[in-house]
């Protein structure tokens, strides 16, 4: 038996909700979501600095989705545009707002499901007001962990 030091698990990044729908019978039968972490991720809003070229993951389909899988990390984000030239940009209120609301509609903070945001590490030091915000909100329902990325 393995140690639980020794545990491994999975993330699933799904850039399509029709991509996560044909796999959720392939999950269920592969992964144990109980004995070994899986993580599901998806850009599931339109995020900061006007990425317009991505399309996000439908909210809605993804939740109905996930909650199939039982339990199972939500790695769920917005997309971004950042290259080399972008120095500014931050995660508005809005976009915190729209987060917290999709959550909650969804009732995401009532099942109490793991989340991580994924949050850009460029935008990640000029929103720290938001993303406490963002904490604050979910922190006595959910178990919440941000994911920085570049």
């Amino acid at each position: 038996m393995a140690k639980k030091a020794d545990v491994k698990g999975i993330k699933l990044d799904f850039k399509s909700i029709e991509a996560l729908e044909s796999s959720i019978d392939l999950i269920k039968t592969l992964y144990d979501t109980v004995e070994y972490p899986t993580w599901i991720n998806a850009d599931i809003l339109a995020g900061p600095v006007n990425n317009t070229s991505t399309i996000p993951v439908d909210h809605d389909r993804f939740f109905k989705c996930a909650k199939q899988l039982g339990p199972v990390v939500l790695s769920i984000g917005w997309t971004t545009k950042w290259d080399q030239h972008s120095t500014e940009g931050f995660y508005s209120e809005t976009n915190i707002q729209c987060m917290i609301n999709t959550i909650k509609s969804n009732k995401i903070d009532m099942l109490g499901a793991p989340i991580t945001f994924p949050i850009r590490a460029g935008i990640a030091a000029n929103s720290l007001a938001q993303l406490k915000k963002l904490y604050e909100a979910l922190k006595t329902t959910n178990d919440v962990t941000f994911t920085i990325w570049s």
